[in-house]
């Protein structure tokens, strides 16, 4: 008798990891004006968080440069003027201070992941939002391996080809800096 494992209509496709038995992997949401702003203020904390497991969706303003989302380990989608989530909220949701200012869909999305607590939220680019619950100042500590591969992204995009050890974020007091989740920490 064949164990279910080696049988190969049970086993999982190749590159793919069984979810049988293993809690949801954490989801990130990135919402950005364009492929150049986003990896230049979260570009490491998207490889990262790719690399540790997290599920993550990224939404542009102008999807654009495909090659250098691809170097992060994402692709993205066109944000649209209204989010529902439903039940499926992310656990974190990333998005770009001018973004927040200009878009007013995104603005209801942050409003209601605060209000209803359903999501953590953190910032690059800007200040604190006012109207949301005080902010603290958080920093995403890049891996080596984050740092190479934002550069290769940057120069993707034309970007400063320079990366910094850390990317600084403001975040909502919240259990985004759980070890648990690695996402951001003081």
């Amino acid at each position: 008798m064949a164990s279910a494992m080696r049988d190969p209509a049970v086993r999982p496709a190749r590159g793919r990891q069984s979810s049988v038995g293993r809690a949801a992997p954490h989801r990130l949401l990135i919402l950005g004006m364009d492929a150049a702003e986003m990896i230049s203020g979260a570009g490491g904390l998207i490889w990262d968080s790719v690399r540790a497991g997290l599920h993550v969706d990224v939404y542009l303003k102008t999807v654009d440069a495909e090659k250098a989302l691809q170097i992060l380990g994402v692709s993205a989608q066109t944000l649209p003027d209204e989010f529902d989530f439903a039940a499926d909220w992310p656990d974190v949701i990333v998005f770009a201070a001018a973004l927040h200012e200009k878009h007013c869909g995104v603005r209801r999305l942050i409003t209601n992941a605060a209000r209803g607590r359903r999501a953590d939220l953190a910032l690059w680019g800007g200040t604190w939002p006012t109207g949301l619950n005080a902010g603290v100042k958080l920093e995403h500590r890049l891996s080596a391996a984050a740092r190479a591969f934002k550069l290769h992204a940057m120069k993707a995009v034309a970007a400063n080809s320079q990366t910094a050890p850390t990317e600084p974020f403001h975040a909502a007091k919240s259990r985004i800096a759980d070890p648990a989740m690695p996402v951001l920490a003081r």
